[in-house]
């Protein structure tokens, strides 16, 4: 049971990435269509950082970001008055969207990677503070699982039951001091 409760995992967040799609492929024609026909004398680049932060989130495989990040780039000189640039141009265009949207996918997974990290940290702390009493040995893992089912039958969000359960490993945290 206590090995169940992730504070957040690539699954979990992979599984939402389906939503982030719907909305870039929802926002890219608007922004498209706002560039090219609305915004006349200047390209909306503000527009093209949100879609490549957006493409961040929506995928996680380094060439779909790529690839994505070149069909970005294409659109942004084609609105812009000047035009194309040189080619050179055009590449430290593209390389720049695609380090934001890798950058973005880099900082979910260091996020993610981190409040596991401190989960587990609650864990070993809540062990070593049962470790000291046999009579209490496994408190705080029972304590924590009594309250993930109590939170589970009142129906609360799934942050709270998080909470709720490094709530109850920690509860007698107080015991080391």
């Amino acid at each position: 049971m206590i090995s169940s409760i992730k504070v957040g995992s690539y699954e979990n967040l992979l599984g939402k990435s389906i939503y982030f799609r719907i909305i870039l492929f929802i926002c890219l024609p608007i922004h498209l269509f706002i560039d090219g026909n609305i915004i006349y004398e200047r390209t909306f680049v503000p527009g093209y950082i949100l879609l490549m932060i957006l493409t961040g989130f929506a995928f996680w495989n380094t060439w779909h970001q790529f690839f994505l990040s070149l069909l970005i780039t294409i659109p942004h000189f084609y609105f812009n008055p000047n035009g194309f640039p040189e080619w050179q141009g055009f590449v430290i265009q593209w390389g720049a969207y695609f380090l934001l949207s890798f950058t973005t996918t880099l900082l979910i997974k260091k996020n993610i990677r981190e409040r596991n990290n401190v989960i587990q940290l609650i864990r070993v702390l809540a062990k070593t503070l049962d470790s000291k009493d046999p009579y209490t040995a496994n408190h705080s893992e029972k304590v924590a699982r009594y309250s993930l089912i109590i939170a589970e039958e009142m129906g609360l969000s799934k942050k709270q039951k998080e909470d709720i359960y490094i709530g109850g490993l920690l509860h007698d945290i107080c015991r080391f001091i």
